[in-house]
């Protein structure tokens, strides 16, 4: 089975009878009909443009939301500029790799021209999702290469996202909010023991309107319980030994986008989602080849096509963050080094475990601690993020953020910048003295020496500036 030769219209998946809003429409009215049709987003038609201008779902309202106006913002606006709402258009004799490939690039739903203008009739457009996409291909899976349907979640795990958790004590909002920055589709919610107990993600909101949005400020398993009005059941999981195939069958049967990984005692070590699925199928397939041939394409090195390095723009950054004066000083210096098409990655590694000093005894205390640590650590990224998104004047979604529990902060940052192929690592300097850095180690200095990439290292303002290395 060749994806380059199947076109879209062939085959019979997607939604008919399209859903949308016009660009006008008042969020408030958007929730609403949101709720009515039990869906969980509708492309935003601009007649002066006669062209759709995004995809709008609750989660970007949410994601938009101010004080004041907010029900009454158009949904034009909230799309406008948020690469998340892009709207992608396929033609009906467009390969069914073409839309793969859409489909794994974080794009959830495709439209489909069918007669290229909405009319008053047959609507113009037909929605095909990631769930018709692997549906189509389960249905198919006999035609699919033994290297796809040999496929173990292990050799998936490049393909994974990854894991973003928060704790049974925290708010929904909190979670959503964690969603909104970490720039992940589903949050895993850990006991204190870190067993996964629940999930969080976009789908919790649907049937959402503006006036229960109060409700997010439950914790996070009493407000799944108000809004589903049922007990929470557990996500669906997997191990490392189980295949392709078997996870986008579970994920199918239990009508959810991702399935967990966890290991021996239950905590999540990774996550599988629809888009992950298709990445892996358009990865592993290949037509034609017996399964030596295809694990060998595997070790090929592939350069990037010319659309590809067009389209990788400026650098990639990445700023350190833990909440201190210096911190804060390389977020403002960084700030002015800032252009349109860069992309900014903000990383705080912290341990959550460190100095329960006399509480060390009390299990209680510490895992209210350990709860209260990991909530800063959020607020302080969360603060920053917020700060940096309305000042730098970088696009929508060019901002990320990462909070990361580590045994050793240095060891984080440098596996995070490698991971992400970061091309200069930011970073506030405590200004330590001789005695203090050889006592306590310099996390500005270890960078600087053992970085795969530049490091920028902003000192406090009674030193000079400098880049650690040529820039």
């Amino acid at each position: 089975m060749d994806f380059d030769k199947i076109e879209v219209r062939d085959l019979k998946i997607g939604s008919e009878g399209l859903v949308q809003v016009t660009s006008d429409t008042p969020v408030q009215d958007v929730c609403v009909l949101l709720k009515e049709k039990n869906i969980l987003s509708a492309p935003v038609w601009d007649a002066h443009l006669r062209r759709y201008v995004g995809i709008i779902d609750a989660l970007l309202i949410l994601n938009d939301f101010e004080p004041g106006d907010f029900q009454s913002r158009p949904a034009g606006d909230v799309v406008r500029g948020w690469d998340k709402a892009r709207v992608t258009v396929h033609g009906l004799m467009d390969s069914l790799k073409s839309v793969m490939k859409s489909l794994s690039t974080g794009v959830h739903r495709v439209l489909v021209s069918e007669t290229g203008q909405p009319t008053s009739g047959k609507p113009a457009f037909k929605l095909i999702s990631q769930t018709d996409i692997v549906r189509w291909l389960l249905d198919n899976e006999d035609k699919l290469s033994e290297m796809v349907r040999t496929a173990k979640v292990e050799n998936l795990m490049p393909f994974s996202g990854r894991v973003v958790q928060m704790g049974i004590g925290e708010s929904a909002l909190e979670g959503f909010m964690r969603l909104r920055y970490e720039d992940v589709s589903g949050i895993a919610i850990v006991d204190l023991e870190g067993k996964l107990v629940g999930n969080l993600s976009a789908s919790d909101l649907r049937g959402m309107t503006a006036d229960r949005f109060e409700a997010m400020r439950l914790p996070v398993l009493d407000f799944l319980l108000s809004i589903h009005r049922q007990p929470h059941t557990m996500p669906v999981i997997c191990t490392i030994n189980d295949h392709l195939p078997q996870i986008m069958a579970s994920a199918l049967a239990a009508k959810v986008h991702r399935v967990w990984v966890v290991n021996a005692s239950g905590m999540p070590i990774g996550v599988i989602t629809l888009t992950d699925m298709i990445a892996s199928v358009l990865e592993n397939h290949v037509p034609g080849a017996s399964l030596l041939d295809q694990k060998l394409s595997a070790f090929r090195i592939t350069q990037p096509s010319a659309e590809e390095a067009e389209a990788g723009g400026g650098l990639r950054y990445m700023l350190c963050v833990d909440g201190s004066d210096g911190s804060q000083r390389a977020a403002a210096f960084l700030q002015r080094m800032l252009h349109p098409g860069d992309r900014l990655w903000l990383y705080m590694g912290y341990s959550p475990f460190w100095n329960f000093g006399p509480v060390y005894d009390d299990p209680k205390a510490i895992a209210e601690m350990i709860t209260a640590r990991r909530q800063h650590a959020h607020n302080t990224v969360g603060k920053i993020w917020g700060q940096l998104r309305s000042r730098a004047g970088l696009a929508k979604g060019a901002i990320r953020a990462h909070v990361a529990e580590v045994a050793d902060v240095r060891e984080g940052i440098l596996r995070f910048a490698e991971d992400q192929r970061i091309d200069i690592v930011v970073l506030g300097s405590r200004g330590l003295g001789k005695v203090k850095r050889i006592l306590l180690g310099s996390v500005s200095t270890y960078v600087t020496e053992n970085a795969h990439c530049s490091v920028l290292v902003v000192p406090p303002a009674t030193e000079r500036v400098s880049g650690s290395q040529s820039l």
